[in-house]
């Protein structure tokens, strides 16, 4: 029979081919975002933070539910680009979930950026590490590449959690300038 090693590859090679095809989508995020960066570096003040995130989220939002029905519509079609994609359209779908969160936090990480602490994204980014491996031990073993696209819906659900906590904190107690400071000698 199949010995663990080549039934994890096998799970890896399935959970990569069913990612694959959602990258689509996480070309829209990296599109939203290009936008994003420059029109948050323009906000002057909190109210006027808080008034482009809730835009931007809402924007996040209903494109982000679009991806995910858009998934949902196309996995059917999977196939038709290659006979190996009919085996990963649970897959495919999982990862776009993934996808849709991450596109509901770069209006948070642009906000960061307008605020003049673009460190907060590095900081989601490495902390989104522990909860995938966590979750991905947990949820490799009984569910395989199922198990892997989770865990990514997860760790991504948890770091959207943290980034809403910490832009929520800076904008209630109105850290970090809104501005940039020059220091004269």
């Amino acid at each position: 029979g199949l010995r663990f090693p080549t039934l994890f590859l096998l799970a890896a090679g399935l959970f990569v081919l069913g990612r694959d095809p959602a990258y689509v989508f996480e070309v829209v995020a990296i599109g939203l975002y290009q936008y994003w960066l420059p029109e948050a570096a323009r906000q002057r003040g909190h109210e006027a933070f808080s008034r482009f995130l809730g835009i931007q989220v809402r924007l996040a939002a209903m494109v982000g539910a679009g991806m995910i029905v858009g998934s949902i519509v196309a996995r059917p079609l999977l196939p038709w680009l290659a006979p190996n994609f009919a085996a990963v359209g649970v897959l495919f779908v999982i990862n776009t979930v993934d996808f849709a969160l991450f596109l509901l936090a770069r209006p948070i990480e642009s906000v960061f950026h307008g605020m003049h602490r673009p460190g907060l994204e590095f900081a989601l980014r490495v902390a989104r590490i522990p909860p995938l491996v966590v979750l991905a031990w947990w949820w490799i073993g009984p569910h395989g590449s199922t198990g892997m696209a989770w865990a990514y819906v997860g760790s991504g659900a948890a770091t959207l959690g943290v980034a809403v906590w910490l832009v929520r904190r800076l904008l209630r107690d109105g850290a970090g300038p809104a501005t940039p400071t020059i220091r004269r000698p």
